[in-house]
């Protein structure tokens, strides 16, 4: 079964990425690939019945991230209005300042050394992306 467009789980990954040829062809090596292929054969059963799988709760934030950032940045890019209590260059702006946090929080957080106000920065991203989730439409 082919991997879904937009899917971020790990239901259809290849089971032998990640691990060395010369680990899969030990004992060990083989018995771990049987498992996996066990547990990607249940997270895939998961996935029909669902619609997702249960892998995609393991950075729940970075899968919404992945998800929203490619639909907000085209949102950005086609506007057509903004909220009634603010000009078009302030609500571009705020765009902006979410698509950011976005970006950030879609490569995930443990690889990045943030000081504090960049921190905050991203912060105030996920708080105006929650005010204004109401206003993104078009």
């Amino acid at each position: 079964m082919k991997k879904p467009k937009n899917y971020y789980g790990l239901a259809f990954d290849n089971c032998k990425k990640g691990y060395n040829k010369k680990y899969l062809k030990s004992k060990e090596g083989k018995k771990e690939l049987k498992k996996c292929k066990k547990r990607f054969k249940k997270y895939r059963k998961h996935y029909k019945k669902h619609g997702w799988d249960p892998t995609e709760t393991w950075n729940l934030d970075q899968t919404i991230a992945n998800f929203v950032l490619p639909r907000l940045v085209y949102f950005r890019k086609n506007l057509h209005g903004h909220p009634g209590d603010l000009t078009e260059k302030e609500w571009k702006e705020i765009l902006d300042k979410i698509i950011k946090s976005m970006k950030s929080a879609s490569k995930g957080y443990e690889d990045v050394d943030y000081d504090e106000k960049e921190w905050e920065k991203i912060q105030e991203g996920f708080k105006l992306f929650g005010k204004y989730f109401s206003n993104l439409w078009d």
